[in-house]
């Protein structure tokens, strides 16, 4: 688990760093539309090799494939070129969210490193409130089109996602960056601090050799 957490982690810092490096050197337009090519071929050939590939025989290609199509096998429902069509759209996706961050952000030279990283880190929560709720929206979706009953929890969870975003939102939008990256960011913090531990566990048992037993 740990290390698939890490593979999707560094192929997203690989999109963001090139996204940077394109806009750099070609601007904002050019890298989006060249994210989109380098995406499209990305994703046809990670296509092209799991067509190719045996089914219940891993090779070199399963693994080369789970690299260059690292998700969407949920929302496409294990059809390979809905799959394809997922990463192609989360590349241009997080590409844009990238770019957008660059042209609005504040800068430290200007209103301070402090309040900059503020804007940073809010605007991080943002993205991780509205990813969350938009994946619960999915699940609730999805047990209402097979005909079981959503649980409430569910709901609940979407609900307060949606409250901690607006109410983020509306603290910056009235001009209290630290009550804003305090509403979105402690329950995010509080949810994920068991996981950070248990992953942290997970990796100190992995470089030490140990098999790890949690029963």
């Amino acid at each position: 688990m740990f290390f698939n957490v890490l593979r999707h982690a560094l192929i997203v810092i690989v999109i963001v760093a090139l996204t940077l490096l394109l806009a750099r050197q070609s601007g904002a337009w050019v890298a989006l539309g060249s994210i989109a090519i380098i995406a499209a071929l990305v994703c046809g050939l990670g296509a092209a090799l799991l067509k190719t590939t045996t089914v219940g025989k891993i090779t070199w290609k399963n693994r080369v494939a789970g690299c260059l199509l690292p998700w969407g096998y949920k929302l496409g429902r294990g059809q390979l070129p809905k799959i394809a069509l997922v990463v192609w759209l989360s590349w241009l996706l997080i590409a844009g969210i990238t770019l957008a961050s660059t042209r609005y952000a504040p800068s430290s030279a200007t209103v301070g490193w402090g309040r900059a990283t503020a804007v940073w880190l809010t605007w991080a929560c943002w993205l991780i409130l509205a990813g969350a709720a938009a994946l619960l929206l999915f699940r609730f979706a999805q047990f209402s089109r097979e005909g079981s009953k959503p649980s409430s929890t569910i709901a609940k969870a979407m609900a307060g996602c949606i409250a901690l975003l607006l109410g983020s939102i509306a603290a910056s939008a009235f001009h209290y960056p630290v009550l804003a990256l305090l509403i979105a960011g402690v329950p995010i913090v509080l949810t994920l601090l068991p996981v950070m531990v248990m992953l942290l566990m997970m990796l100190g048992y992995s470089l030490a050799g140990k098999p790890v037993r949690w029963n």
